[in-house]
Formats: structure tokens, C-alpha cells, sequence
């Protein structure tokens, strides 16, 4: 028999859609579970690294195996579950186009970026197609956030090994083109120098839209590990830093750097929020200057061209760099946190933008929370007034809202629980001062104060609005935790606890020892380092 038909049911996981095709195959008995899949991916659209195959009941997940071991006879049925379609058909001529991108910048001239008198421009790479592949990509297909068809599209991007070829583009976008002298005579040096000018715009360009592509492409943790493992970090952090004070702001480059500056940022607090970056970044003085730079414009509107956003943004950063348990060791030891001090404390008096002293404050807070950190008392009272101002004046609500129109995406909750942890020192006055400093600073101190301890639970109000972060701190088996921090506190914060986990599915079985044991330890090491434990 050298053709073979099966009955396909297909069931979409996020539409709960079911049908069934029929499917036939030629010569199917030297085809395998992978043809099957490409063959399912060309009729649904549905990639194929998103497709799980069921015959009979049993997982087919052994992509080699071939048909001829299954026995199967016509009119079968394979079952496929999937998350979502993709627009394959819309995808694969952009990601043609960036294909062939790479491939020319991989095999380009070695002396593509030296131009002089004899340069013949016809070779030159075609930015215009490149460009508006990536920007259609970007916007038509890595967005909304938080819908299933553009993760599908996200995960075809990647099984075509288009991530591959972008990360090309992208390096070959931070190269910059230079002038070479030749006496030749042929022409004149001012024409030269404006086809220089004009090719390095046009690699700004490019590598402004190989930014918005990385951030709208870094949604979820699994697409920003990605990016990091592929050496995407130090990409976006050369873009940040590059200066375009350098530049007049009367020269094209001036506002191209500063294009580049604003989406180098919005894709940077994505991969703040892992723990090896967290410390990469607080311990880069470069990188930290930068964003507080950027924070600082927004009392600098008169002679800053940075947009608001960017300030959210930078100051958004800046606290995910100081979830680390190590971090805020860096940002003390240089003094980081005492400029903070300074600029929350006149956004408070001077602008009213809740989102940019939210995360202002957020950054004072996890410092203060932090075991191994050691504040001058009078320190420790200036964020305390900081945080207790902020909160008298926004509400969770406000924050959620905002966070909700800005398509936020958070991959752990584990710094606002622990800030809510930290309610500070419990012995009296007298004996912390019989307390070595060095002992202190070795073993760790109660962390954080009542305010912080109030920040906290602001927090978690505010993020338990939206339901997607409601699954994410049960995902992170954070709930038993949030039941024993409930236990004790008292007073407003208690009921503040419980009407934000009223939005949580019951806790019908109490925590287990082991989590009441590390909670009340998290008190005292702080809760990350009562976590590991």
C-alpha cells in the first residue's frame, strides 16, 4: 500500500476549538512522527514544535519513530493538541527576507565598513527590506502580549531558526561605517563624507528596529532566556550607553541615538528580572549612571529629549537590578541609593507621576529589606518618609491600572512577598545597639521596617488585581507563604492581606512545616535566603 489516509482530530488548548481533517500520506511508510507534524503544520498552521500527536492514547513524542512501527491502517485517527494557529503564511516572506540578510552580512566584504574614493555602493546591503521585516515582525506578530496566537508565532520565529539570523543582524547593526583616505582623485571628500553619515543612519536604523523587535519578542521568562543565551544582554546594554550628547541635537544622530537609547531600555528591564543579571547590571557603573541619568530627566524636562516612558522604564530597571540578595551591596557601597533618596524625594514634591515614584520607592525598599545591607538610622527614617508619602498618596489600584495598560509582564513575584516579609527588627532599641556591627552585617539583621513591611503588602495587593499574576504566584507555590505571613500581621495590614487573597483559590490545606519554618525564618534572614533553605 504506498498511500495512507488518517483521520486528524485537532483540539486548540486555547480556544477549546475541536475538528477533524482527513490527512494522506504517499509512500508514508518511510515517513516519520516529524513528517507528520510538517505535514499537520502546512494543513493547520499550527508549528511544529507546538504540536503534541496521540495515537491510541499513547504520546507519540518520539519525533524519529517511524509510521511503519504503529501499525496504522486507513482511517485511522491521530489526535493533535496544540495552544494556538500561527500565520505561517504571513511569517515566512519577512522571515525570508531577514534570512537573506544575514546571510549577506556573514559574507560581506571584510572591508564593507572602510569607504573611500573607490567604494562601489552597489553592493551594499538593502536596508529598506530588512527594516520592514523586522518592523512587521515586531508589531504584527510578537504583539498583543498575553495572547496564545503571537506566543505560537514567537515559537515558529525560533523552530525556523530565524532568532539565529536576527542575533546576526542585530551584531552587525552596532558596527558603524568610517572614512578611509585615498588620493586617487576620483572624488571629492565631501560627498565621501556624506555617504558615510548616510550609511550609519541607516545602521542606526536597523538597529533601533532590532531592538523593538527584541522587546516585543521578550514576553515571556522562556523567550528572555532565550535572548540571554544568546549574548543579547551586552547587545542591549552597548545600545543603552551609547551618548547622543556626543552629537549636536541639530545632527540627525543626535535623535537617532536617543531612539536607540529609549528602546534599548524597555528591552533591558525584561532581563533585569533574573538573578545573574540583577548582579551583572548593579555591579556595570556605567549601566546604573545611565538609567539613573534617565530617571533624573524627568526633573530635567526643559533640557531633556527623553520621553517619560524611558524614565518609568530606567527606574523600573533599577529596582528589578535590586532583587538580588547581593545587589544592593553594590548600589550602597557606591552611594546609588542616597542619589535615589534625593530624586524620589522631589518627585514626591515636584512631579506627580505615580508609575515613576512607585518604582522609585520599590528600589528604596528593596534596599532597606536587604540582610546584608547596613543603613545610617537616619537613612533608614528618609526612605521610610519616602515610602509612607507614596503610599498616602496612590493606591494599589492605581498601580494595577497602569501596569494593565502597559502590557506588564512579570516572570517572579518573589521581591514584592519579600518585601512584605520584612518588618523589620523586633528586639528593642537597647539591644541592637549591644549588637556587633560586624556580627550584624555577617548573620543579618531583622530586615526592612513597618513601612517597608506596608510597601509590601501594597504590592501584593496591586498585583493580585490581574489574574495572570493571581496564576503566577501559584505557579510559584508562593500562596502557602502569603497564608503564613497572614498569621502574623494585625490590624488594616491583615485585612489588606486578606481582601487581596480573597482573589486566590482557598487554601484549604495549611502550609507544610517546612513552609511555616522557612517563613518564620524569612523574618529574620530576609525571605529570599529563608527560600533556598
Amino acid at each position: 500500500m504506498s498511500s495512507l489516509w488518517v483521520k486528524l482530530e485537532s483540539i486548540c488548548l486555547d480556544s477549546g476549538k475541536y475538528d477533524t481533517t482527513k490527512l494522506v500520506f504517499k509512500s508514508w511508510q518511510n515517513k516519520s512522527i516529524n513528517d507528520i507534524k510538517y505535514v499537520i503544520q502546512d494543513t493547520l498552521s499550527v508549528p511544529v514544535c507546538d504540536q503534541k500527536l496521540f495515537y491510541r492514547g499513547n504520546a507519540l513524542s518520539d519525533d524519529t519513530l517511524s509510521l511503519s512501527c504503529l501499525y496504522l491502517r486507513d482511517g485511522d485517527s491521530i489526535k493533535v493538541e496544540y495552544s494556538a494557529t500561527a500565520d505561517i503564511d504571513g511569517m515566512k516572506p519577512l522571515i525570508a527576507n531577514l534570512k537573506e540578510f544575514s546571510r549577506q552580512v556573514i559574507h560581506r566584504d571584510p572591508n564593507l565598513f572602510e569607504i573611500s574614493r573607490s567604494t562601489d555602493f552597489s553592493g551594499f546591503p538593502n536596508y529598506d527590506l530588512v527594516v520592514m521585516s523586522m518592523e512587521n515582525l515586531a508589531f504584527e506578530y510578537f504583539i498583543p502580549w498575553k495572547t496564545a496566537i503571537t506566543v505560537a508565532q514567537r515559537h515558529y520565529f525560533v523552530q525556523e531558526g530565524s532568532f539565529d539570523d536576527f542575533m546576526e543582524v542585530f551584531k552587525f547593526s552596532m558596527l558603524r561605517y568610517r572614512l578611509v583616505d585615498s588620493d586617487d582623485g576620483k572624488s571629492d571628500i565631501s560627498d565621501l563624507e556624506i555617504q558615510v553619515e548616510y550609511y550609519n543612519n541607516e545602521q542606526m536604523v536597523l538597529q533601533m528596529h532590532c531592538l523593538s523587535l527584541l522587546w516585543n519578542f521578550s514576553e515571556t521568562s522562556e523567550t528572555r532566556q532565550i535572548v540571554l543565551q544568546h549574548g543579547g544582554l551586552q547587545l542591549v546594554c552597548d545600545a543603552l550607553l551609547l551618548n547622543p550628547n556626543d552629537c549636536d541635537e541639530n545632527n540627525d544622530t543626535f535623535w537617532a541615538i536617543l531612539s536607540i537609547n529609549e528602546t534599548a531600555v524597555g528591552s533591558l528591564v525584561q532581563y533585569a528580572e533574573f538573578q545573574d543579571t540583577q548582579q551583572t547590571l548593579a555591579n556595570n557603573r556605567a549601566i546604573v549612571n545611565k538609567l539613573m541619568y534617565m530617571v533624573e530627566c524627568r526633573l530635567k524636562r526643559e533640557t531633556s529629549y527623553y520621553p517619560l516612558y524611558s524614565s518609568q522604564i530606567s527606574a523600573n530597571t533599577l529596582f528589578c537590578c535590586a532583587c538580588n540578595i547581593k545587589s544592593p551591596v553594590a548600589f550602597v557601597d557606591n552611594g546609588v541609593h542616597i542619589k535615589m533618596i534625593e530624586l524620589t524625594t522631589k518627585l514626591l514634591n515636584q512631579d506627580h507621576n505615580m508609575a515613576l515614584r512607585y518604582y522609585c520607592c520599590l528600589f528604596l525598599a528593596r534596599i532597606l529589606v536587604c540582610p546584608l545591607v547596613k543603613l545610617e538610622p537616619e537613612v533608614t527614617e528618609q526612605i521610610d518618609g519616602l515610602l509612607s508619602s507614596f503610599m498616602n498618596e496612590h493606591s494599589p489600584k492605581d498601580v494595577s491600572s497602569w501596569e494593565e495598560k502597559h502590557n506588564y509582564v512579570w516572570v517572579t513575584l518573589v521581591p514584592f512577598v519579600s518585601v512584605a516579609f520584612a518588618g523589620g527588627v523586633k528586639c528593642d532599641a537597647q539591644e541592637t545597639q549591644n549588637v556587633k556591627d560586624e556580627t550584624r552585617y555577617k548573620y543579618g539583621r531583622w530586615p526592612g521596617t513597618t513601612e517597608t513591611q506596608k510597601m509590601g503588602v501594597f504590592c501584593i495587593k496591586h498585583m493580585l488585581y490581574l489574574k495572570e499574576n493571581c496564576q503566577l504566584l501559584i505557579s510559584q507555590n508562593l500562596l502557602p507563604y502569603l497564608i503564613c505571613l497572614k498569621w502574623q500581621l494585625k490590624g488594616p495590614l491583615k485585612t489588606d492581606l486578606e481582601e487581596a487573597m480573597q482573589k486566590l483559590p482557598d487554601g484549604k490545606c495549611p502550609p507544610s512545616l517546612s513552609v511555616i519554618a522557612r517563613s518564620q525564618l524569612a523574618y529574620v534572614m530576609g525571605f529570599e535566603v529563608a527560600l533556598r533553605m
